[in-house]
């Protein structure tokens, strides 16, 4: 089954890459948005349903995450490792936050 729904989206692209779609445009005749369509249609096609591979995705309870997230936070070295790229990512010094 196919199901088709049309939404707006709004793009932010490269400078670089407009100028290739616009080589192409006044190469084909075609306007950029029908090349970016053509484009961005093809790349959709290629994603495989989320069942692909036999398995679909599944659910936690609350107290399976929470189980997760506990033994994550125990992970010290782990913890150590992602306060220390989010504080270099945000610019500020996480070391005194408390969990």
């Amino acid at each position: 089954m196919t199901r088709s729904v049309n939404h707006e989206a709004a793009v932010s692209i490269p400078l670089g890459m407009l100028q290739r779609l616009e080589s192409v445009a006044s190469a084909t005749g075609e306007s950029i948005e029908e090349i970016a369509l053509k484009a961005l249609a093809r790349y959709l096609a290629e994603i495989p349903p989320p069942d692909a591979c036999g398995s679909k995705p599944r659910s936690f309870t609350a107290e399976e995450l929470e189980a997760g997230y506990q033994a994550m936070a125990a992970d010290e070295e782990r913890e150590a490792e992602a306060r220390e790229w989010c504080g270099s990512y945000l610019g500020e010094d996480l070391a005194n936050e408390t969990r």
